[in-house]
């Protein structure tokens, strides 16, 4: 589905569904939003919107990035973590790039609509494993630390894992749930 920014706020609906989505949706899969059509005005006055959808249009939008250079800088990644990010990255296959409205990440994509397969935070990453679970990589330099990486995290297998309260997923530690949003 190719959209404007004219487009991106209009509702839509899915075949057969009973929720309202724009097309930032964040629950909907790369088929969901290819198969999204502009909604009735019957289908708007009687159709919940999506709660993800509802905080796109109170405005809260995540920003889209056409590159991870540019992406690290919006987001003003240390210096020092720069290298590491870009290494990281370059061993991923992505099409798509943002930063959250809450401003607390970027997360890669292999084509819209899929989850994140990697968040990139402040003090780490995490990249997705293909049969679950992601894999943790300490940055060199945390600012939320005393700048040597973020302390001792322990194994990704020794943390506790959080789980999402609305479909039971493990959480990354970024704490959004790829499901949720």
């Amino acid at each position: 589905m190719t959209t404007t920014p004219d487009d991106e706020l209009l509702l839509h609906v899915t075949p057969g569904s009973t929720v309202l989505h724009t097309t930032e949706c964040q629950h909907l899969t790369a088929d969901g939003l290819a198969s999204l059509v502009p909604a009735t005005a019957e289908q708007v006055a009687t159709l919940a919107v999506c709660k993800s959808c509802q905080k796109v249009l109170d405005g809260s939008r995540r920003e889209v990035f056409s590159s991870f250079e540019s992406a690290m800088e919006a987001f003003h990644a240390p210096m020092e973590n720069r290298p590491r990010m870009r290494e990281i990255a370059g061993t991923l296959e992505f099409s798509e790039i943002w930063i959250p409205s809450s401003r607390s990440y970027i997360a890669v994509a292999a084509r819209r609509g899929d989850s994140a397969s990697a968040y990139f935070s402040v003090g780490f990453a995490e990249v997705r494993r293909p049969e679950g679970g992601y894999d943790t990589y300490e940055m060199p330099y945390n600012r939320l630390g005393d700048g040597t990486g973020g302390g001792s995290r322990g194994s990704q297998a020794e943390a506790e894992l959080a789980i999402c309260p609305t479909c039971f997923m493990a959480l990354p530690q970024t704490a959004v749930c790829d499901t949720c949003g």
